[in-house]
C-alpha cells in the first residue's frame, strides 16, 4: 500500500510538472505572438509622415506608441498620412501643439463616420504630443457624443473645469493664454454646455463612466 501510495504521489507530481511545462510553453508562445503582432503594428504604422511626426516626441516609447497606434487602425493612418503632409507644407516644422490639434480633428471626423475605436486612438495619439489639453477633452466629448455614450458629459465637464494655472503643460499655457487661444477655449466651453444638455436628455444611452473609472481607464 505504501509503495502504491508513493507511486500515486510521484505520478501526480510528474503530471503536475508536465502541466506546468505546457503552461509555460503556452505562455512563452503567447508572449512571442504578442511581440510579433506588436512588431507588425510598428512596421505598418512607420510611414514617412509618421517618422517625421515622431521627431517631435521626446521618448522612444512615445514614438513607438505612435507607430503602433497608426499600425492598428488603417483608417486612422490613412487620415494622418493625408493630413500630415499638408500641415508640414504650411509649416516648415509643425509644432507638438499643431500635431495634437490635427489628431483631435481626425478623431472627431472618424467618430462622425462611426469609426469609434480609431477615433479614440486618434485622441490617444494627440496626448502623446500634448498632455492634459482641454481641446483634447473636447474631442473626447464629441467622440463619445457621436457614440451615444453619456460619458461625453463628463469630458465636457472637464473642459468647463479647465484651469490653466493647475498643472497644465507649457504648450497648453502658451497656446491658450492669448486672445486666439481664449476664443477657441470659449467656443469649446459653449459646445461643452450643449453636449451636457444633450446627454442629460438621452436617458436611454449607455454611460461607460463608472466602468472606465473602476478599471482605471480614466482618473477623474
Amino acid at each position: 500500500m505504501r509503495l502504491a501510495t508513493v507511486s500515486i504521489v510521484i505520478g501526480r507530481l510528474l503530471h503536475r510538472m508536465r502541466l506546468d511545462r505546457r503552461i509555460k510553453e503556452r505562455e512563452t508562445k503567447s508572449l512571442d505572438n504578442f511581440d510579433a503582432i506588436n512588431q507588425e503594428f510598428l512596421n505598418r504604422g512607420k510611414s514617412e509622415p509618421a517618422t517625421n511626426a515622431a521627431t517631435l516626441l521626446d521618448t522612444k516609447m512615445n514614438q513607438e506608441a505612435l507607430y503602433s497606434f497608426l499600425g492598428q487602425y488603417p483608417s486612422l493612418a490613412a487620415n494622418f498620412n493625408r493630413d500630415w503632409p499638408v500641415l508640414a507644407r504650411n509649416n516648415s516644422r509643425p509644432s507638438r501643439w499643431e500635431a495634437s490639434l490635427m489628431f483631435n480633428e481626425i478623431g472627431v471626423k472618424l467618430a462622425q463616420k462611426g469609426d469609434f475605436y480609431a477615433a479614440i486612438t486618434s485622441v490617444a495619439c494627440s496626448s502623446l504630443f500634448v498632455k492634459d489639453s482641454p481641446l483634447m477633452w473636447a474631442a473626447q466629448a464629441e467622440i463619445y457624443l457621436a457614440w451615444e455614450d453619456r460619458i461625453a458629459a463628463k469630458w465636457a465637464e472637464k473642459v468647463l473645469g479647465f484651469n490653466e494655472a493647475e498643472g497644465t503643460s507649457i504648450d497648453v499655457r502658451k497656446h491658450l493664454s492669448g486672445n486666439e487661444g481664449r476664443g477657441l477655449l470659449y467656443a469649446k466651453s459653449q459646445r461643452a454646455l450643449e453636449i451636457m444638455s444633450i446627454c442629460s436628455q438621452q436617458k436611454e444611452w449607455r454611460d461607460s463612466y463608472e466602468l472606465k473609472k473602476a478599471c482605471g481607464a480614466i482618473d477623474f
